[in-house]
């Protein structure tokens, strides 16, 4: 009988082969914004934020939309700004955002977020405007000081305006912040478990090159990442996203490179700056001696006169 070769490995494997070409021994970075944007669609938007949403507003969701057009500015004529996947989960909005490049910065999302959970379609009333209910969900590295936990929610409490306590449920309209940090999450759940599509994604975010993500897939115990596994083979098997990944990718190194480079010389010019001081204080050392012998020596001339 002939053996046949899951067409998913030999996608894998072609993608293996031409990464070790370039020197990358088959790395995948899923953190990439082409990358995770890609597999962060279709029945993975569904199914995770179905679960992220139960798991923070107590609810059963029946049904999520595609990724919503979510285009907006800060302040007019000024530069685009574009989240993540954002889609709409019955009726309230929820948008999972990737925060590859540096830490959770609550300031920041709580202002893109505000932008978009007030935007409105043109001539709508100003008297009808309210803020839907909303949820973002951002995953980030290390942005979570507590060691015991990988999942912090931020929510809106009405609080006694006198002594801050708080009087009523939290509030599901205005900003509803869930922030995971795949760090922490790596040191606290070594095993997710087999029923949560979060857990399990989570720890495929953190695989690091084809042949774990291979691995993955062939052990039944992930076997929840059915959809996942799909779109990642159909990611690698486009040539026009592939090409994209690996724009993204040399972009990636080459700032990285640049960022080695300018630290370099910085700490070269603060080694240069220490050694001037250095030989500044040296220098008015010597000049203070050579004022005291002058000063010696004229006291010397002065006595014999």
């Amino acid at each position: 009988m002939k053996y046949e070769i899951d067409p998913k490995i030999k996608v894998w494997e072609k993608r293996r082969f031409s990464l070790k070409k370039k020197g990358l021994e088959g790395k995948i970075n899923k953190t990439y914004d082409s990358f995770f944007k890609f597999i962060m669609d279709g029945e993975v938007l569904e199914k995770f934020a179905k679960e992220v949403i139960g798991k923070f507003f107590g609810r059963e969701i029946n049904s999520v939309s595609e990724k919503l057009n979510n285009e907006f500015k800060i302040s007019f004529n000024e530069r685009d700004y574009w989240l993540d996947n954002v889609c709409r989960a019955d009726d309230l909005l929820c948008d999972i955002e990737m925060e590859n490049s540096r830490c959770f910065v609550l300031e920041r999302f709580f202002l893109y977020w505000g932008v978009l959970a007030t935007k409105r379609k043109k001539g709508e009333s100003t008297k009808d405007l309210t803020t839907p209910t909303c949820l973002q969900v951002v995953l980030s590295r290390n942005s979570i000081k507590s060691k015991d936990r990988w999942a912090e929610c931020w929510q809106t409490f009405p609080r006694n305006f006198d002594t801050g306590e708080v009087v009523g449920k939290a509030n599901p309209n205005g900003i509803n912040v869930l922030v995971i940090d795949l760090e922490r999450f790596k040191e606290l759940v070594p095993k997710p478990n087999p029923a949560s599509l979060l857990e399990n994604f989570l720890m495929y975010l953190l695989t690091e090159n084809i042949s774990e993500t291979i691995k993955m897939y062939q052990d039944k115990q992930y076997a929840i990442l059915e959809d996942v596994f799909n779109r990642e083979c159909a990611f690698l098997d486009d040539r026009y996203k592939w090409g994209l990944y690996m724009r993204e990718n040399n972009s990636v190194n080459a700032v990285k490179e640049e960022l080695q480079k300018t630290q370099e010389e910085l700490q070269a010019k603060d080694e240069a700056l220490q050694k001037a001081e250095a030989d500044k204080a040296k220098a008015e050392a010597e000049l203070k001696e050579a004022q005291a012998e002058i000063a010696r020596w004229k006291a010397i001339a002065e006595a014999k006169a």
